[in-house]
């Protein structure tokens, strides 16, 4: 005969071992327990698979090695195999169809004879209607007591009155402190930036600007017995003195001297620089450099002319000092402004703290690094790269003194409403000893009534809503008269147990934002 093998998992369930022994259209159902694990060994389990296979009109066996599914299957008359092949080789008892077998009671027992043969020495009173109705009255009552504890519940929602606590203390930032010192000693720490930045002036000199050169007309005289050749460019200077430098001229054409002392030779000249400096007076140029001067004599018997210099505009040391200085400011409230940016949200930039920690450029045009006392220039620009630092105190380290300032002063049965806390800054940072900076700081918070719940609970339990709403608000500061509300409503009293009495604050949240 075919038989429908099924091999159960460890998950398996009665629900689904039912469904899977409706897939098969045999007339034999053989379930193999896992070898493992723990799965249908209560006796109501075989009970359910023998009826669903009655349902289904096939005969059931168990393939198993669990003990307790062994005896209960013993039990109902399932048969048992320890393996697939004996099964198949063992004829099933039962027939063709195995009819489920369920242990069932006999006949319906006399109490009254079970019960004289128990107790043969009954109490007669036992049997008194009077005592069975005090007894099942007295059960009544108990249960009417214990749903007058159990059943009303009620509701307490309170506004306690709202107070605003206020303080004023001094902090003390240090940058060598490790935590908050409670007495108003907070860590300070070091944020960095660079800031970069370029500005320009106009500039507020003057200068000469040279213009042409002056020109003229020397007269070599020769000193020895032979000629001398004048090269092009040959250059001669006048005499100098203590105050002023010797100016300088070349000649723009050569020449020969004829030899014999006294001789002498006409040339051009101009002077090296151009301006107005070359203009000198008349037998002013008397200096041959070189070789040359041991051999002749020079001089301008016409001054030299033509120079001339234009006036321009160029920067003075202090448009440099000022351009410096203007920068400088600007790029330092910029550096507390990135800094700002950066910190979270309340931390506290000690503005005083800022420093100048590195120039990374600096680099004026015209620069005034070439040690010239000015250059030409209708503007004078400026750009700079600088590093600047500051101390930092955050603000969970400002709330954590401010709360405990304001905890000092709590008043009694108040407690703070959470997320209320305000710092404000009220004075400038000042320098003091060891690096620190010490300021002022307000703060305040809005404080309300510390509700003690179990306390109040036993306070209003039993009594009315009245009773109970004078009771609440002689113990307790109010901006509104408690809101009672009683389940069911029909209800004339709070609960006798605390536990069906809820306590509930009006939610301040939205007003406080």
């Amino acid at each position: 005969m075919k038989t429908q093998i099924l091999e159960l998992e460890t998950h398996d369930d009665i629900i689904s071992v039912r469904d899977k022994m409706g897939w098969g259209q045999t007339r034999r159902i053989l379930l193999v327990w896992p070898s493992k694990g723990l799965i249908l060994q209560r006796r109501l389990d075989l009970v359910l698979l023998l009826r669903r296979s009655a349902q289904i009109g096939a005969q059931l066996a168990l393939v198993t090695q669990d003990a307790e599914v062994r005896y209960n299957a013993n039990l109902l008359k399932i048969p048992v195999f320890d393996s697939v092949p004996q099964a198949h080789a063992s004829k099933w008892r039962g027939g063709r169809r195995y009819k489920s077998q369920v242990n069932r009671l006999g006949p319906r027992p006399d109490l009254v004879t079970l019960r004289a043969k128990v107790h043969p020495n009954r109490s007669p009173w036992r049997e008194n209607p009077a005592t069975r109705w005090g007894v099942f009255s007295l059960s009544l009552l108990a249960l009417l007591g214990l749903f007058t504890v159990l059943f009303p519940g009620a509701k307490v929602t309170l506004n306690p009155a709202i107070d605003l606590q206020k303080m004023a203390f001094t902090v003390v930032a240090n940058p060598n402190a490790k935590a908050v010192n409670l007495a108003g000693e907070l860590p300070a720490r070091v944020e960095s930036v660079v800031v970069e930045g370029r500005d320009h002036i106009q500039t507020s000199g003057k200068m000469m600007l040279a213009e042409k050169a002056a020109t003229t007309r020397l007269r070599f005289t020769n000193q020895t017995n032979r000629s001398v050749d004048i090269p092009k460019g040959l250059v001669v200077s006048t005499s100098g003195s203590s105050h002023t430098a010797p100016l300088r001229f070349e000649t723009t054409e050569a020449g020969t001297v004829p030899a014999g002392a006294g001789k002498f030779i006409s040339l051009p000249a101009r002077a090296l620089i151009p301006g107005n400096e070359g203009n000198v007076a008349a037998n002013r140029i008397v200096a041959i450099e070189g070789p040359l001067g041991l051999n002749l004599t020079t001089t301008n018997l016409l001054p030299a002319s033509g120079g001339s210099s234009l006036p321009v505009k160029s920067p003075t040391p202090d448009d440099y000092d000022t351009l410096y200085q203007n920068l400088y400011n600007t790029l330092e409230k910029t550096a507390i402004s990135e800094i700002q940016d950066s910190l979270e949200s309340g931390d506290y930039l000690i503005i005083p703290s800022l420093e100048l920690a590195n120039t990374k450029e600096i680099s004026f045009e015209p620069d005034n690094t070439s040690g010239q006392a000015n250059k030409p220039a209708d503007q004078l620009d400026l750009t700079m790269r600088l590093e600047f630092i500051g101390e930092v105190v955050s603000v969970a380290d400002l709330n954590a003194v401010a709360n405990s300032m304001l905890g000092t002063v709590l008043p009694a049965g108040f407690t703070p409403i959470p997320e209320t806390l305000v710092t404000e800054h009220t004075s400038q940072p000042e320098l003091g000893p060891g690096s620190t900076y010490r300021w002022k700081v307000k703060a305040t918070q809005q404080i309300q009534a510390d509700i003690q719940e179990n306390r109040l609970k036993n306070l209003v339990r039993g009594l009315t809503p009245g009773q109970a709403s004078q009771v609440i608000a002689a113990q307790l500061p109010l901006a509104s008269p408690p809101s009672i509300t009683l389940i069911p409503g029909w209800w004339p009293r709070l609960p006798v147990w605390p536990l069906r009495i809820q306590i509930s604050k009006l939610d301040l949240s939205p007003l406080l934002k």
